[in-house]
This record gives C-alpha cells, sequence and structure tokens, in this order.
C-alpha cells in the first residue's frame, strides 16, 4: 500500500503494477535482494507494555532491593498469574534476522481467562 500511495502522489503508472499495487512477486524479489530481512510471526502487544524500558525496569528493581532489606522471607509473598487468551492472530512481517522479538501493538483483544498462584519467600504455596 506504501509503494501504491508513493507512486500515485509522484503521479506515476507503472505498467506492470495492476493499479500501481505491487503484488507478493514484488515482495519475494525484494526479500531475495535484501539477504539480511526475514519473514516471521510477531507477537501482538499492547501500546502500555511496548512503553517499558530498561531504565524504568532497573529502576524498579533497584528500589525494590532497598525496600526488602529487614523482611523475613515468609514475610515476602509473590504471586503471579497465565493468561489464557482468544488469539487474535499473528501476521507475518518483514524485520532484519538479528532480531530476537518481533512485537506488534494491539489496541485491542480478544477474551482471556487468568490462572492465579502464590507463594512465599521459603516456598511454602498459600491456598488460592
Amino acid at each position: 500500500m506504501y509503494v501504491r500511495q508513493y507512486l500515485n502522489q509522484q503521479k506515476r503508472t507503472v505498467a506492470h503494477l495492476k493499479s500501481n499495487l505491487p503484488g507478493r512477486e514484488l515482495a519475494y524479489i525484494f526479500l531475495k535482494r535484501h539477504r539480511n530481512l526475514s519473514t516471521r510471526l510477531s507477537l501482538n502487544i499492547k501500546s502500555s507494555r511496548a512503553s517499558i524500558d530498561d531504565v524504568k525496569i532497573s529502576s524498579f528493581f533497584d528500589k525494590l532491593t532497598e525496600s526488602r532489606q529487614d523482611i523475613e522471607p515468609e514475610n515476602i509473598v509473590n504471586y503471579d498469574e497465565t493468561n489464557f487468551t482468544d488469539d487474535p492472530g499473528s501476521q507475518k512481517v518483514i524485520e532484519a534476522r538479528n532480531v530476537k522479538r518481533i512485537e506488534r501493538v494491539m489496541y485491542t483483544s480478544k477474551q482471556s481467562t487468568s490462572v492465579m498462584f502464590a507463594a512465599n519467600g521459603t516456598g511454602t504455596l498459600l491456598p488460592p
């Protein structure tokens, strides 16, 4: 769509492109020419999660270490959840080969169910 929009803005018509819209064949040729790119499935994340950076994470753990210094392990409780969702589907994207995680920001999500477990610092599981 970007190619089509660009060509239309330039008032150019490419004869072998139907309505100035390139197809899959052009994408394959492009990928063959640029060996450092590949197609993979992206992970869907919300924009709030995408805004977290290394500085925020380091700051959190610095404050956590300072705040828990004189607390007994049995008084430290951690809980975690796992989430089961209706998968809104993944899309193939073109990205550099050295990128480890490919993410796509989603502004909507489907239904999900959470399961939570809790344990204290000595390893005792708390009742649900």
